[in-house]
């Protein structure tokens, strides 16, 4: 008799372990579900492809919308999309998978509210599988006759058949995705289902008939697997929150998100940004000049109050966004800002020397100093024509480009002039001996002996000749030396094109100057610089200074 006792306590006890480890799987599954109802992104993507099903399904295309659903399970493993998937693989005649994909879902979801019908639906395909196949219709010749049921020789028909849409009764029968979350998490969680559409609006603690409770005891975070209709969701009063009702309206086959700001007793929707600027400033409800921090930057989904809201999307180099946008309740709005850029952009110099004039298009703008900053210049996109001159260097004339929403950095690269001293020592000497020997000319023109004799007249004769010769040569050389030029042309340096920076106002900035600005803000402060220059025929230091 012990021993009887003791082997059933010992069954009781692997009874109680295995159901501690089933308790324990359960609860795995809950837990996996509550962390993947928080990843905005991988309901997005589930989402679409439950979607994607229910089309395919109401085109009758039930493999194919079969093989969506199970692709949107594989995303975010929810009840609702194995409910789907057995629901297309039964229209689609595979009674097989269609009652895998049924205990599947009652494994993932024992407390659905319609466990009991779903059982009865296994039950029946069960049934269908062990029944006999129906004869086929026999032709003249039998089943092995000439013709055959399939046709001329007996071979079966293997033309495909157009897909025969699914009619609205079936395509009621899907069952959505509702996820309903809460700020905090852990709030109580009922649901009621209309049963009857004449019934009046639910009202929390009325009897209100005509309704049913499809949920009880549950915690939010939660996901259910609801079949079309009108629900009413109810989060009760938790720890120092406020209650939260909302009303449900279902269509088949779709996802919905409620989150519940317990707060203020409102559930919200959901709000998705999409911009083409990945770090672009996003403010909701906060028109310009922005009092608080960007919303958020970016693309991005979160959750916002339900109701009217303005958006303002923003970023350096680029024209405002705005628009407005409602939210409802559960619903994702969307949001797509095109971020163009502005028609303007800045051209930032600088240069190899300590004063450097700019002008751009004929219009002046302050001295670049070489113990400063570079000059930023704000100027309309396009070409431009650019002139840097400084003493000691030759002159830079040439074209640059500024791009839209952007800066083009430009350094210029002005050489040393080469000294013309010698052109001017030469062109002196010339014109000495022009002068001489125009003055010995007009001596030798006078006859012998007024006033000179002989020897004297026919040296002016001949002096004047030499004169002029040496004329024409100092004369060349000083053409060469005014010509000629051993050192480069100057050049502008062009860098990449660079954004503006991120904390940069968009219309002006401290260092900005526009067409026509030529003082510059000083500090009072003397700048001293000391560049290096040199040439072929010389070299040193040029010591100077601006305030």
């Amino acid at each position: 008799m012990m021993k009887l006792i003791r082997l059933g306590l010992l069954a009781a006890l692997c009874v109680w372990f295995a159901a501690l480890l089933v308790g324990d799987a359960h609860m795995a599954h809950a837990q996996g579900t509550a962390t993947a109802a928080k990843d905005p992104e991988k309901v997005e993507k589930a989402r679409k492809r439950m979607e994607k099903g229910q089309a395919l399904f109401s085109q009758g295309r039930y493999q194919e919308a079969m093989e969506a659903f199970e692709a949107a399970y594989a995303v975010q493993p929810f009840a609702a999309f194995l409910y789907n998937a057995a629901f297309a693989a039964e229209k689609l005649g595979d009674r097989q998978r269609a009652i895998a994909r049924y205990n599947e879902f009652l494994a993932a979801d024992p407390a659905s509210p319609y466990a009991d019908d779903i059982r009865a639906t296994i039950e029946r395909l069960q049934k269908e599988l062990s029944a006999p196949p129906p004869q086929e219709p026999r032709g003249e010749g039998g089943a092995g006759g000439e013709d055959g049921a399939g046709g001329e020789g007996g071979k079966p028909d293997d033309k495909p058949t157009a897909p025969v849409p699914a009619d609205d009764a079936s395509i009621q029968q899907m069952r959505s995705l509702v996820i309903v979350e809460s700020e905090p998490v852990g709030a109580p969680l009922t649901i009621y289902e209309r049963l009857v559409a004449t019934a009046a609006p639910y009202r929390y603690g009325d009897k209100n008939p005509g309704w049913r409770k499809v949920v009880d005891a549950a915690k939010t975070p939660k996901d259910l697997s609801l079949k079309v209709g009108h629900y009413h969701v109810v989060i009760d009063d938790f720890q120092d929150y406020n209650r939260s009702e909302t009303d449900l309206d279902l269509s088949p086959g779709h996802v919905y998100t409620y989150k519940a700001s317990l707060s203020q007793g409102e559930f919200l929707g959901n709000l998705l940004i999409r911009t083409n600027v990945e770090k672009a400033r996003v403010y909701l409800d906060d028109p310009p000049p922005h009092k608080s921090s960007p919303w958020m930057r970016g693309t991005g989904n979160r959750k916002v109050n339900a109701g009217d809201h303005e958006v303002w999307v923003e970023a350096p180099g680029f024209e405002v966004f705005h628009t407005k946008v409602v939210v409802k309740q559960a619903e994702t709005a969307r949001v797509v800002a095109d971020l163009q850029r502005v028609g303007y952009g800045y051209l930032v110099v600088d240069a190899n020397a300590g004063e450097v004039e700019i002008e751009v298009d004929d219009r002046p703008y302050p001295t670049y100093l070489a113990s400063g900053a570079p000059i930023k210049i704000k100027l309309n996109a396009g070409k431009h024509k650019l002139y840097l001159d400084a003493d000691g260097r030759k002159t830079y004339e040439g074209e640059v480009e500024v791009p839209r929403g952007r800066e083009q950095p430009v350094h210029g690269r002005l050489t040393n002039s080469y000294p013309r001293g010698k052109a001017v020592v030469m062109g002196v000497l010339a014109a000495g001996l022009g002068v001489g020997g125009l003055f010995m000319h007009l001596e030798a023109k006078k006859p012998v002996g007024m006033p000179h004799n002989e020897d004297i007249h026919q040296v002016f004769s001949i002096g004047r000749y030499v004169a002029w010769g040496g004329a024409g040569l100092f004369a060349g050389l000083s053409i060469f030396y005014a010509v000629y030029d051993p050192n480069p042309d100057p050049v502008l340096k062009e860098d990449d094109k660079r954004d503006f920076p991120d904390t940069e106002d968009r219309d002006a900035g401290p260092t900005d100057y526009d067409a026509g600005k030529v003082k510059r803000e000083t500090s009072g402060i003397f700048h001293p610089y000391l560049l290096p220059y040199g040439g072929p025929d010389s070299g040193g230091l040029v010591v100077g200074g601006a305030f």
